[in-house]
């Protein structure tokens, strides 16, 4: 049974991350999501996680997918498209 209290729960928490604080921060991370992660209901952690690596002094370059949202736009205007090995052609 755990009888740590929330306060020394974090406490350890910190301790055992500091290490990767320390060795990450100023360093950038490339992070890549899919285009229907915005429309997914968990995509607001997935924000509040990037804001906390940004305040950790992490340097980030987020790189979106955009699949889903070209194609409802390609869908709606009755335009055709082409994929060539996975790849749109547009």
């Amino acid at each position: 049974m755990n009888d740590l209290t929330p306060a020394s729960e974090f406490v350890r928490w910190f301790r055992q991350s500091s290490p990767y604080i320390h060795a990450f921060r100023g360093r950038t991370f490339v992070l890549v999501f899919d285009g229907a992660a915005v429309l997914d209901e968990g995509f607001a952690h997935f924000i509040h996680d990037v804001a906390l690596l940004n305040s950790l002094g992490i340097r980030l370059v987020l790189v979106h997918g955009d699949r889903p949202q070209i194609a409802q736009r390609l869908k709606e205007r009755e335009l055709s498209t082409e994929y060539v090995n996975g790849i749109r052609i547009t």
